[in-house]
């Protein structure tokens, strides 16, 4: 016995013969479904085009091929879990391994020798070609950054381009600390480490440390107000700013914070403070400086500290009055937060102080 005969043509009332059963098509599914244009346009190709028909039949199915895939990758995607909160195997020494061998080309070594307490010494990392960022600088927050028990300071590398101007900026202005390693972005670790030496050795009775990037424009008033309830500062650890909780380390050849799985094998970095601002105490700069000639070297500074914040039990704190985005808009906030990124005009630095500097600065 046949299953299926006589198909015939479609028409209004195609039968067709299932065993001894006549089934007929409803006129009705005809002409609500058949007639719709998109169907029996589809259809029509399907049927009086072989080529067509063969073409059709691959895309749909390698359609459902991919949709299979990627259902099948949803369901079996690995979960990356974070794992470097507490010690993972970044080593550090018993020998040292990160020496900093460099010279002061200038030093600026008596400015913290005037008054018994430096309050707030603020040392901006500033390349050495960026002059119109340090004035910028100068004229406004760094006025502020200068008053009574307050410091400020540019920290530079050697570019042998721009030598002869900073040696004469720094002989009008004398508050620049360089040293001879090559002025290079990925040797921030190298000039921070000498922020710290030169802390520690020319500045040692500084009670808290800011290290900042020189398009961060910093509230003095907010600053000082923050530190008021932080002045027995010998009793605790402080290493605050804007914190990165989960890092990882970036992967993609062209990007600038690309790092080689054979300089750091890892697939997680400590939680650590963005380098565009951050704010220590001396116990933890004293503490850093001793322990960075164990600890195998990084090229982003940030990064680097955060591994030595972890290899002394110092967890980094967040401040919520940071902002390091870069919209425009933000620089309405100023007026509220201790620091605020990318001010790269004088423009927007006069901007900024004209709303902030109207309040008395002091140290109370």
């Amino acid at each position: 016995m046949s299953m299926l005969t006589n198909a015939g043509e479609f028409s209004d009332r195609a039968a067709w013969t299932v065993g001894s059963m006549e089934l007929f098509t409803s006129s009705l599914w005809h002409k609500s479904t058949w007639n719709r244009p998109g169907i029996k346009s589809v259809l029509s190709i399907y049927f009086r085009s072989p080529k067509r028909a063969l073409f059709l039949t691959i895309l749909i199915s390698a359609l459902l091929l991919l949709a299979i895939h990627v259902w099948g990758s949803l369901l079996h995607v690995h979960q990356f879990v974070y794992k470097c909160h507490e010690e993972y195997g970044y080593p550090l020494n018993d020998t040292v391994v990160n020496p900093h061998p460099y010279k002061y080309i200038t030093n600026a070594s008596s400015t913290c020798a005037d008054i018994p307490e430096v309050y707030v010494i603020t040392l901006v990392k500033s390349a050495a070609g960026n002059f119109k960022q340090r004035h910028f600088i100068r004229q406004t927050w760094g006025i502020d950054a200068r008053k009574k028990r307050l410091k400020l300071l540019f920290l530079l590398g050697y570019d042998i381009d721009n030598q002869f101007m900073v040696e004469y900026e720094n002989r009008v202005h004398g508050d620049i600390v360089q040293q001879d390693f090559h002025e290079n972005y990925y040797n921030n670790t190298v000039k921070v480490t000498s922020a710290l030496n030169w802390v520690t050795t020319f500045c040692k009775h500084a009670k808290f440390i800011q290290i900042v990037d020189d398009d961060m424009y910093i509230n003095f008033q907010n600053v000082l107000d923050f530190l008021e309830d932080k002045k027995q500062s010998d009793r605790f650890n402080l290493y605050a700013g804007y914190l990165i909780r989960e890092p990882i380390p970036d992967r993609v050849l062209e990007s600038k914070w690309y790092i080689s799985p054979s300089n750091y094998s890892f697939d997680c970095f400590p939680p650590y403070i963005a380098g565009g601002y951050v704010l220590m105490n001396s116990r933890t700069v004293r503490e850093f400086q001793k322990i960075i000639p164990y600890i195998p070297p990084l090229p982003f500074d940030d990064v680097y500290f955060g591994i030595v914040s972890q290899k002394l039990d110092i967890f980094p704190s967040n401040i919520n009055t940071l902002d390091v985005s870069r919209s425009l808009t933000a620089r309405e906030k100023v007026k509220c937060l201790i620091a605020i990124h990318d001010f790269k005009t004088l423009q927007d630095f006069m901007y900024a102080y004209n709303v902030t500097h109207n309040r008395f600065i002091e140290v109370r």
